[in-house]
């Protein structure tokens, strides 16, 4: 996802919400975002230094 208003800011999942709809740990989830899963990458964006997730990349993440 291309973050281009204030928006798409305000829809972004932090990295605990996000661990917590997958039911994994944080520390899995900022390996999938590293690494990828199953030839999966998940897409994260960082803003101050934080990572953020757009629903609409959770959903596909989830259903490849």
């Amino acid at each position: 996802m291309t973050i281009t208003t204030k928006a798409d800011i305000k829809e972004l999942m932090a990295l605990d919400e996000v661990a917590k709809v997958l039911n994994v740990s944080v520390r899995t989830l900022r390996r999938w975002v590293k690494d990828g899963f199953r030839g999966r990458k998940l897409v994260a964006t960082r803003l101050g230094g934080k990572l953020f997730f757009a629903p609409s990349d959770i959903e596909s993440f989830r259903s490849k």
